[in-house]
């Protein structure tokens, strides 16, 4: 709940700065953990709480709700009410200064940043995933286990000199019941990846305990 009241709170910046623009809303991404940071920047400037909840791992989502897990609606709703209650609590995101990355292990990290003389530190982790796309219809959105990127997407060199790279992903039971050939017509994308989300927000505790009702 804590880190929620520091998310929503940070939002009542977004007026004070100038708003991003729209070529750094498009460029927004996770590749890397500070490009994380910057998300996030753009998503609290841009008053995007979409966005904001794009930069939250799965495991993030999931301590929310007695374990059931932290819906995108529900996040808008807590930063709403939150926002109503403690505007007081503006710690500034959008013109935050980046300190140092420091790893914590493979795939874990832990950003520093500090805004308007107060400090916070952020841990985030890395997640794999693979999408599937019919369209406009996204068919297969699968999270995998850490590490398992490697395995199942490779580089690779064919004799005569030739490299490439391919890719391999089990369906979802759901998917692999359909008859194949017709959905192997209807795909229109196959995306693969691994991004940068944020895991833990720490520091400012005490601040956050006592905004608590």
């Amino acid at each position: 709940m804590k880190a929620i009241f520091l998310f929503a709170l940070l939002a009542l910046g977004a007026g004070c700065v100038t708003p991003p623009s729209p070529q750094a809303v498009r460029d927004a991404g996770f590749r890397t953990p500070e490009g994380t940071f910057e998300t996030l920047r753009i998503a609290v400037a841009a008053e995007m709480p979409r966005l904001e909840y794009q930069c939250l791992s799965s495991g993030f989502r999931a301590r929310f709700d007695g374990g059931r897990g932290l819906s995108q609606l529900a996040y808008r709703e807590l930063r709403d009410e939150v926002l109503s209650k403690r505007l007081e609590f503006w710690l500034g995101i959008p013109d935050a200064e980046l300190g140092k990355v420091r790893p914590l292990g493979p795939g874990r990290c832990l950003l520093r940043a500090s805004s308007h003389g107060h400090a916070f530190e952020l841990v985030l982790v890395r997640e794999d995933f693979w999408e599937l796309w019919a369209e406009d219809e996204l068919l297969a959105d699968v999270l995998l286990p850490h590490g398992s990127f490697p395995r199942w997407a490779e580089v690779f060199q064919e004799p005569g000199g030739r490299a490439g790279v391919s890719a391999a992903a089990a369906l979802p039971p759901e998917l692999a019941a359909r008859d194949l050939e017709e959905l192997g017509d209807s795909l229109t994308e196959f995306r693969i990846g691994r991004e940068w989300k944020i895991d833990e927000i720490v520091g400012l505790e005490e601040a956050l305990l006592a905004s608590e009702p």
